[in-house]
């Protein structure tokens, strides 16, 4: 989820860097001062960490390292002034960007079961790689829930959202498995700025694409799983975005709740069988007015 670059760009010279995901630039104004540009062609939504290695001859328009959001389009992150009109100057940068955003405050929502009304979904915690392989301990900081199926069951967005990224077409021909790399899975980005991920998606089952908004409730895909050891299957986590400490951003995992229409809002437990409900208060729970409205109108 983290991307890392350079630029140099020595006496007046400017030169960008393509990434994979996220693109900067730097253009020149009528008065020949810098400015540092992202540009993002996708879904996501990212945070973008700048800061200036060297520089000369040039005034920063805040105090470094910039920390940015970068949404789908164009964003100017950095001006570079100059400082005296007739010298040369220079200036070198780096960058790391990161999925989601920082907010200071998140939404207290729960979640919806991600499965349909009148299927039960028996919970586990999912185990770390390095637990899983390396015989370590599991990281604080992990936190990943997941459901068995008795058979191939649809997947529901758990909160509402925007599906930032999709891997649907993974297949794996090996059998009795208890972790892969290469699992299917959807991303929804929420309001908050932080973001979920689904995985263990049947093959060619997606139903979604990036860009698309989706409610609670909402299929996205089938579940996957046959070729685990465990069974049909789904995995899902949400991360959040924070600032560790000036130059830092790292994630989180958050411990999130489910509404069960048995035992109301509740924290998983491995092992115990949950039963979802879809009432209109969790499908608007985070729709504006007008959207609720919309929404409404959408099921009559």
């Amino acid at each position: 989820m983290i991307r890392v670059a350079i630029l140099v760009v020595l006496l007046s010279f400017c030169y960008g860097v393509n990434g994979q995901e996220l693109r900067l630039s730097s253009e020149r104004d009528s008065e020949n001062n810098v400015i540092i540009y992202g540009e993002n062609p996708t879904s996501s939504v990212y945070t973008v960490v700048l800061d200036l290695e060297d520089y000369s001859n040039l005034k920063p328009s805040t105090s470094l390292p910039a920390i940015v959001t970068v949404r789908r389009g164009k964003s100017k992150l950095l001006s570079l002034s100059r400082v005296r009109e007739n010298s040369s100057d220079g200036y070198q940068y780096s960058y790391r960007y990161f999925k989601g955003e920082i907010k200071r405050k998140l939404n207290e929502v729960p979640y919806g079961l991600p499965f349909p009304e009148g299927v039960k979904g028996r919970a586990f915690m999912a185990g770390h790689f390095d637990e899983l392989l390396k015989d370590k301990e599991r990281p604080d900081d992990f936190y990943v829930v997941g459901f068995h199926f008795d058979e191939e069951t649809p997947v529901l967005a758990p909160r509402r959202g925007i599906v930032m990224d999709v891997v649907g077409d993974e297949t794996s021909i090996l059998g009795n498995l208890i972790y892969s790399r290469t699992a299917n899975s959807v991303e929804i980005l929420h309001d908050d700025g932080t973001f979920t991920v689904i995985s263990v998606l049947k093959s060619g089952s997606v139903k979604v694409r990036p860009g698309q908004e989706v409610n609670v409730g909402d299929e996205i895909a089938l579940c996957g799983g046959e070729n685990y050891n465990s069974g049909y299957q789904i995995r899902l986590y949400t991360s959040q975005l924070y600032k560790k400490s000036r130059e830092e951003l790292a994630y989180k995992s958050l411990y999130i709740k489910f509404l069960d229409a048995e035992k109301g809002v509740v924290s998983l437990k491995s092992n115990e069988v949950y039963h979802p409900v879809f009432p209109e208060s969790l499908i608007t729970k985070e729709m504006s007015k007008k959207e609720v409205k919309r929404w409404r109108k959408s099921q009559e």
